[in-house]
């Protein structure tokens, strides 16, 4: 079997004959048949049904030997000709047997496949779902990349078990997608370096969800190592790689192929029966690359992998990076050879080297150095590389020098190259026009991390690529305009994607009418009421926020009466059913009777007693929730004279979670800023417009497995959650926001821990992450006066 990606150039396709030539089947659809050549056989699976009917549904007479090639796959080539690695079916018997022991999954499991088929990088749910009679679900590539189509997918297909790289991961996560893209069962990252940040995220979203870190190169049959992450989550760098699956050997080597100490770097070297044969038709390079094995039998070989690794005292290895200059990007492993081979066969390159940087937020991007000529321009070079190179190769950044810098003995100087800045714009600036266009400008400049962007600016000029197009398709909902990651790709532009967006969002508006009524429960609700808490009204979040200047009661009061009555599922009742059980019901806006907010001045009380006093009467607001009144939010305001307001929120966590603080805080300032300005609410029934698509969800999507994206989460965790610390503080305006001026606290006081579960000090979302302002404020709420107030 190849596997060809429909969605890489046609050129490059043709571009790997070895492969091809012994092809006799070409299975595709009408759309990507292409000319056939006289010996194949194509079959259109969406038109050929007669020549498809016409053969046996029996199984193929024979057997299959260990050694016969399975697949091949391919990666990149420095050379500028893609390598194809072929895998034998014993091998990849192997794997399957070896990572599917590692992750401990039930016959009949569903799994859930997000990546290209044409990379090995799913085959770990891929052939685990195949051989066990599960449950294989290829998520459409529109449906994979945005956040809300994929956990409403999961919705309606829960899954046990996920492949995904960390990049793609924290897009979905941040793009608000939270607990509903995350399997219920094993979590398995892949094809980039882990963090614990990210890893502590998915333990506070689903905490049942067991997290697996997957590394292996494809010349070993899919992955070598993994990494389950235990109980404790945590620690510095990243997470380890593991130990060896299956039958693998796994070797940390010197110079001189000898073993290296532990907790000394190495080359990763791997052998067993998970070695590739080779790379087809390049004997030379198979033989650089897989070379004996001296702690093997007579015959037995070994994979060079080109990492550097230590091994840590429990066995387990650590990755430390690369040994030359082969890079992954968003997870495919990419020569920087290969896009330099084709760049220089575009007219007027003269020089040309690409090299990996990243960019403010840690990502990975190419970027292109070199020497062209007067004419050349970066449309010219993007043009030349989108037709030869699939999206992910395609340099996010041309540069063009009068020479390249070169060392003592002439190569390349690559540390003397210069610094990059990502996000150029057009050479001219024009501004965005009409309210659609200014929404876009300021979601793009937003997660480009950029000052402005115009409305001629290519978004992938600036630096973006598929896994932030995701970021844009989320905040872009929050902002009240629905677009795809596909409309993106074809319309790269603001000036020509607002026209698609303005016709996509008049059909994406979501009906504005306040809920009531029952509401089905979703599977970690159940999981939490038949659990029967001894005191269920005590399992909340709580946030302590600081305010630059004192807030006005009423306006504060009008403020959380719009956001109750937006979000449906703040007016959550709780209530026992004729069989004993729980169910829930949405409150009308008769539950807004009584007030949401109380004041108590402090201002009397001394300044070391006042973070006591503060703890004291938040453990009194937690304690006291009533789920049976229909308003499962709290607030109180603290006053101490001398305008340092403080407020505290207490939410059940029946309806709140790490992510949904950040939509709820960032309501609440709205609303406040335009009660305290004297500005009507936004709209007659109280809705706030950049959410409208909000209401309605809970249901929507509380009768499926996902359930609506106010209730999924860290349910098990009770205590206060931590805000991002760059949201402004109720009241502020957002040009007035300062570093410190918005802050939330853990609390100490966590109420009752959930029936099996242990405690974490700081899991959950990122947002839940102290920070160095965070810090702050917790030593002087420990101890010292003032609680918060603007930095030292």
């Amino acid at each position: 079997m190849v596997p060809i990606c429909r969605w890489i150039p046609p050129c490059r396709r043709r571009a790997v004959p070895s492969c091809w030539a012994g092809a006799r089947i070409v299975v595709t659809s009408a759309e990507h048949a292409g000319p056939a050549a006289p010996d194949r056989v194509v079959v259109r699976l969406d038109a050929d049904h007669a020549l498809i009917a016409a053969h046996s549904a029996e199984e193929p007479a024979g057997r299959v030997s260990d050694d016969q090639l399975a697949y091949a796959i391919f990666t990149s080539g420095s050379t500028g000709v893609p390598k194809a690695v072929g895998v034998s079916h014993g091998s990849l018997a192997g794997y399957v047997a070896g990572v599917g022991a590692r992750l401990g999954l039930p016959g009949g499991s569903r799994y859930a496949v997000v990546s290209t088929l044409a990379a090995d990088l799913g085959h770990t749910v891929v052939f685990p779902a195949l051989c066990s009679g599960g449950t294989l679900h290829v998520v459409p590539l529109d449906v994979a990349v945005d956040p809300v189509a994929l956990a409403g997918y999961f919705g309606r297909f829960p899954v046990d078990c996920l492949k995904v790289t960390p990049s793609h991961l924290r897009a979905l996560l941040d793009g608000g997608g939270a607990a509903g893209v995350l399997p219920s069962g094993v979590l398995v990252l892949g094809g980039e370096v882990s963090d614990w940040e990210l890893v502590g995220r998915v333990g506070g979203l689903v905490p049942s969800c067991r997290v697996v870190n997957h590394y292996g190169p494809t010349e070993t049959t899919v992955g070598a190592l993994s990494f389950e992450v235990g109980g404790s989550v945590g620690g510095a760098g990243s997470v380890p790689i593991g130990s060896a699956l299956g039958s693998a050997r796994v070797y940390v080597l010197d110079e001189w192929l000898r073993p290296v100490p532990v907790w000394a770097s190495g080359e990763v070297f791997v052998g067993g029966g998970g070695v590739a044969r080779g790379y087809l038709g390049r004997a030379g390079l198979t033989a650089e690359r897989f070379v004996a094995d001296p702690f093997g039998g007579p015959g037995a070989r070994m994979y060079r992998t080109g990492d550097r690794a230590r091994r840590l005292a429990d066995g387990s290895l650590v990755f430390l990076g690369r040994v030359d200059d082969q890079v992954k990007v968003r997870g495919f492993r990419v020569e920087p050879g290969e896009v330099e081979g084709v760049l220089r066969r575009c007219a007027g390159v003269r020089e040309v080297v690409v090299v990996a940087r990243a960019d403010g937020a840690g990502v990975v991007r190419l970027v292109a150095f070199g020497v062209w000529g007067a004419g050349v321009g970066e449309g010219e070079l993007r043009a030349h590389c989108a037709g030869l190179l699939p999206e992910y190769m395609v340099p996010s950044v041309f540069v063009g020098l009068e020479r390249l810098p070169l060392t003592g003995n002439g190569k390349v100087d690559r540390r003397a190259l210069p610094e990059v800045v990502f996000g150029g714009a057009s050479a001219v600036f024009e501004a965005a026009r009409g309210p659609v266009e200014v929404a876009l400008a300021g979601v793009w400049a937003g997660v480009l991390g950029v000052e402005r962007v115009g409305r001629d600016d290519d978004f992938f000029a600036l630096g973006g690529d598929s896994i932030l197009s995701i970021q844009v398709v989320a905040r872009a909902a929050r902002a009240g305009l629905a677009l795809t990651p596909k409309l993106m790709f074809r319309f790269p532009t603001i000036a020509e994607l607002a026209p698609q967006v303005r016709a996509a969002s008049g059909a994406a508006v979501a009906d504005q009418g306040v809920a009531s009524g029952p509401v089905p429960l979703t599977p970690i609700q159940r999981w939490f009421l038949e659990a029967e808490p001894s005191s269920p009204q005590h399992y909340n979040q709580a946030v302590l926020l600081g305010a630059p200047r004192p807030l006005d009661p009423r306006a504060l009061e009008e403020a959380l009466r719009v956001v109750v009555t937006h979000h449906d599922a703040l007016r959550l009742r709780l209530l026992r059913d004729g069989d004993g059980g729980w169910s829930l019901e949405n409150a009308g806006l008769e539950a807004l009777d009584r007030p949401l907010s109380a004041t108590v001045d402090l201002s009397e009380v001394a300044d070391a007693e006042r973070p006591a006093a503060i703890e004291a009467l938040a453990t009194r607001v937690q304690t006291a929730v009533d789920l049976t009144a229909g308003c499962v939010l709290r607030a109180v305001r603290f006053t101490f004279g001398g305008g340092q307001d403080r407020l505290l929120l207490v939410v059940h966590h029946l309806a709140v979670d790490g992510v949904s603080w950040r939509i709820l805080l960032d309501d609440l300032a709205t609303a406040y800023e335009q009660a305290a300005g004297g500005l009507p609410p936004a709209g007659q029934d109280h809705r706030l417009p950049h959410l409208g698509r909000a209401t309605g969800a809970l249901r929507a999507l509380g009768g499926a497995a996902g359930g609506t994206r106010l209730l999924e989460g860290g349910v098990g965790r009770s205590g206060p959650c931590r805000p991002a610390r760059r949201r402004r503080a109720v009241g502020q305006h957002p040009r007035q926001r300062r570093d410190g001026d918005h802050r939330a606290r853990r609390r100490g006081d966590r109420g009752p821990a959930a029936p099996g579960r242990r405690r974490r000090g700081h899991a959950g979302h990122a947002a839940d992450r102290p920070g160095p302002d965070d810090r702050g404020l917790d030593r002087r709420a420990a101890g010292g006066p003032g609680l918060g107030g603007p930095r030292p």
